[in-house]
């Protein structure tokens, strides 16, 4: 009896690793063309995935179609489900299963990033029919479309479904899983559902896998499916292997990829997603989230920004003749739905060019030097969700502590020039994850000086700025 039960574990494994590696050829061939989201070699993806769901495995399947703002194609997400006894409570399970299609005449083949994902979703899906497993909770296989482009398949996926803590029990994402080889499985979000680093550590020895876990996903280089549920509060787990696989590279093949590892993490995620629907189950909600996930919050960005200033010369036929300035400091954001407050300490250095005699403005020019501290506030209108677009405005004000004329640092008070000035900004910007990137342009409503050996000059800025959240 043991030899049997031996023999058939075996042949379970390498039929799991037989179907995994057929799944992932499939989505890598070049008559899909890399599967770039909108394409036709998407639609086939999304149609093989379709069959494996409804025709093979004959779970209950559907296709929710979307579009995304600026895109002319329309995407779409499978999902597939296995009723539970509470059939409005859910564990999701998730891959993405589009990728960069082709450049430069190139295929990106895509097969880490993430056939790997989706190969593995479609089998873990397939030992729960297998095993004709009755769950708890509702089980839900949903492959997204067009992650590559912003993470929009998810996002539409949780907006259209309503989805949110009181009703997701635990998201378990798999993105590039297939590059195990002699490393580990990384396992994000642990400290989103407490008893689950324990029941992972007790699996992965049950499938002689290697894991390492974080308690909360912490990269503001990275960003992938999990995030929109995250937002809403719910428990999310996320899975890689690394990033040491020639991702995002025409080298991501099909023939490259770990089939005996996969097939451990695939029959470790089944019975994992069995261990959380468990009626006795001790894995739970701790009701906390990444920083990088929660949706209000006070974020605070390191910004450095760079453009030019001129001053403006009123009742005078031309301005002054700008020059660059540039700034550095930390920016305060924080953000409810649709508005948010927005407030800066930026050291500022900014040059312009100056008349060099005030009763001459035609005349020479000479380069005023300003260096300051500067305190903008502003008012946000955006976008829904963290990673929006956004229109700000407000004052800001800046003290000047120094100045210098050709380089020649000069006594301001003498040269009649205002320590203090203040005055109107407007930004207009966009946030990817923890990343922004904005416009900005300033009035001063005072003028730098007024008289003396100085004429009567306003700043006026205008700077590109970008920053990173921590």
């Amino acid at each position: 009896m043991v030899v049997l039960g031996a023999t058939l574990t075996v042949g379970l494994a390498q039929d799991v690793e037989k179907q995994l590696r057929s799944h992932v050829e499939y989505l890598t061939s070049d008559a899909l063309a890399g599967r770039k989201a909108g394409s036709e070699g998407a639609e086939a993806a999304a149609a093989y995935i379709e069959k494996h769901f409804d025709s093979t495995l004959h779970l209950p399947t559907r296709l929710q179609y979307f579009t995304v703002t600026l895109e002319e194609s329309s995407f779409c997400n499978v999902i597939a489900r296995i009723e539970g006894v509470q059939p409005n409570k859910y564990i999701i399970i998730g891959a993405h299963y589009d990728h960069l299609g082709t450049k430069r005449g190139k295929i990106y083949h895509g097969a880490d990033d993430n056939a790997s994902g989706t190969a593995a979703l479609l089998e873990v899906a397939r030992s729960f029919t297998r095993r004709n497993y009755k769950p708890q909770y509702t089980l839900l296989f949903v492959a997204f479309d067009a992650e590559e482009l912003g993470l929009y398949g998810s996002k539409a996926y949780v907006e259209k479904y309503h989805l949110t803590a009181d009703n997701v029990k635990a998201m378990i994402n798999m993105d590039m899983v297939g590059w195990l080889k002699d490393g580990a499985l990384n396992i994000e979000g642990t400290g989103t559902l407490n008893g689950s680093e324990e029941a992972i550590n007790r699996l992965a020895t049950k499938h002689s896998l290697v894991v390492e876990t974080k308690n909360f996903e912490t990269s503001c280089l990275t960003g992938t499916d999990t995030e929109s549920f995250a937002l809403q509060g719910i428990p999310t787990l996320s899975l890689n292997t690394g990033m040491e696989s020639p991702y995002h590279k025409p080298e991501d093949t099909a023939d490259k990829i770990d089939y005996e590892g996969l097939a451990k993490i695939t029959n470790f995620v089944g019975d994992l997603v069995v261990e959380i629907d468990k009626t006795n189950s001790t894995v739970a909600s701790s009701g906390k989230v990444a920083r990088k996930h929660r949706a209000n919050t006070l974020d605070i960005a390191l910004a450095y920004g760079a453009g030019s200033t001129h001053q403006h010369i009123p009742n005078a036929a031309v301005d002054g003749r700008p020059d660059d300035c540039w700034h550095i400091g930390l920016t305060a954001q924080y953000a409810l739905r649709h508005v948010g407050l927005r407030a800066s300490v930026l050291y500022d250095k900014r040059k312009a060019l100056a008349p060099a005699d005030v009763n001459n403005i035609y005349g020479p020019a000479a380069t005023l030097g300003l260096k300051s501290v500067t305190v903008p506030a502003e008012l946000m209108l955006k976008t829904k969700g963290k990673s929006c677009l956004y229109i700000a405005g407000g004052g800001y004000y800046s003290w000047i502590f120094e100045s210098r004329l050709d380089g020649e640092k000069i006594d301001m008070l003498s040269r009649g020039i205002d320590s203090t000035e203040y005055g109107l900004q407007w930004s207009l910007g966009g946030r990817l994850s923890s990343f922004y990137i904005e416009l900005t342009r300033r009035y001063s409503l005072v003028p730098l000086s007024q008289g003396g050996m100085m004429p009567t000059v306003y700043n006026r800025s205008s700077l590109c700025s970008m920053g990173i959240f921590f």
